[in-house]
């Protein structure tokens, strides 16, 4: 339950670790000069991979670079899961091979795979860097109907409607 944001050479750099992040709101890292914007991934181990309920909006990268998520020389496969990958600049948004993703909204590229939506996620003040969830939001009630989590980056315990949110947020009613 973390907020990574304002990094110039990018948010999250792993490699060969295991990791658990979850509830994590990744934005507004990386630049023009940047090797990566939000997260790149590289040489995974078989350990803990895990990378659900985030928020992964506005971050940059070097012009060639998918600023998004970027896994690189990922061998094992790895799921990423109810998540929001959106507005990292105007062409792809996760890139890499063995990494699939699942009730994510992913945009404004869309990416297949079961449950993936490609809707703006109305997040409150983006400019102001409010990344939560508008009541309206498409990404509300749309997590994977077996996930457990129990609350959001705030504590907010989830769900708050029939289904869980994607991304950190947990829309109140």
């Amino acid at each position: 339950q973390s907020t990574i944001s304002g990094n110039a050479n990018g948010g999250i750099s792993l490699s060969a670790a295991q990791f658990d992040i979850t509830n994590s709101i990744i934005v507004k890292n990386g630049g023009a000069t940047s090797a990566f914007g939000g997260l790149l991934l590289t040489l995974t181990n078989n350990g803990t991979r895990r990378f659900e309920f985030n928020t992964v909006a506005q971050n940059q990268a070097m012009t060639g670079i998918t600023p998004g998520v970027l896994c690189a020389a990922v061998a094992t496969p790895i799921t990423f899961a109810n998540s929001i990958v959106f507005d990292n600049g105007t062409t792809m948004q996760v890139e890499g091979n063995n990494c699939a993703w699942t009730h994510s909204d992913i945009g404004p590229v869309s990416l297949a795979g079961t449950g993936n939506i490609n809707m703006n996620p109305m997040f409150v003040n983006a400019m102001q860097n409010n990344f939560h969830l508008m009541g309206g939001s498409p990404a509300v009630d749309t997590a994977d109907p077996g996930a457990s989590l129990i609350d959001d980056i705030d504590g907010d315990s989830r769900p708050q409607g029939l289904r869980r949110d994607m991304g950190a947020d947990e829309v109140r009613p």
